[in-house]
């Protein structure tokens, strides 16, 4: 029954009555909660203060190392001539209208009516990247 309070709670208005700490927690049979897959629930509950969290060195270790690893994939894809004609032609299929803004932005709901700072930067950044790029097949 203690499960069904603790949901109770958590749906309530009142958050002074959750647990306060991972013992807590821990304690709640979750058989009491009619219809939910416990099976999942219990082995995710009973493992999760086994898994160390990433000290900040390491967060940050691990995004410098996926950083690089996406530059070289990208790199590695530039390398093939169907890849790097495509993504070189692509500023001019943006801006001939081929392309839609709103097909490229990360921004929600962007169109060409909403150039906003946000869209103009994105813009620029892939720009010079693409400009970088043909230089440094250019090179080759």
């Amino acid at each position: 029954m203690k499960a069904m309070q603790l949901l109770e709670t958590v749906n309530s208005e009142n958050t002074n009555e959750i647990p306060a700490n991972y013992e807590d927690i821990r304690s709640i049979d979750l058989n009491d909660i009619e219809g939910m897959p416990t099976n999942s629930i219990v082995a995710y509950l009973s493992r999760i203060g086994e898994t160390p969290l990433l000290t900040r060195e390491q967060e940050q270790v691990l995004a410098i190392a996926i950083e690089e690893g996406n530059y070289e994939t990208f790199l590695a894809l530039v390398k093939i001539p169907f890849c790097r004609d495509h993504l070189l032609e692509f500023p001019n299929r943006l801006t001939s209208g081929e392309v839609s803004l709103t097909d490229i932005s990360t921004l929600e709901e962007s169109s060409h009516e909403d150039w906003t700072p946000s869209l103009t930067a994105e813009l620029n950044d892939f720009s010079a990247r693409i400009s970088e790029i043909t230089k440094q097949f250019r090179k080759q």
